[in-house]
């Protein structure tokens, strides 16, 4: 007979639980993104770390850049570098 084994050990729960962002609503994003205000006053996710948050409550951009809501791009000043705005994904609620 064979020993049962739960399909993921403690360590891995806790690594996973670990490489999670707690949003300010008691919402999750994982790890390598960034909690943003979306539309309706809840959190959502950015796909960045560390990213800015546009007032649109729709997108993001990678640190270090602006939010050029008109253009829907994300712009470096110093340097010429514009890069398209991503769109935040919904935060998963906490246990």
């Amino acid at each position: 007979m064979s020993e049962k084994r739960p399909s993921l050990s403690i360590e891995t729960l806790l690594s996973v639980q670990s490489s999670e962002v707690m949003c300010p609503n008691q919402t999750r994003c994982p790890g390598s993104s960034t909690c943003c205000k979306v539309e309706d006053g809840q959190y959502g996710c950015c796909p960045f770390a560390e990213a800015v948050c546009c007032g649109d409550g729709t997108h993001c951009c990678p640190k270090g850049h602006q939010c050029n809501l008109t253009e829907k791009v994300c712009e470096k000043e110093e340097q010429n570098d514009v890069v398209p705005m991503e769109r935040k994904f919904p935060s998963t609620p906490s246990p």
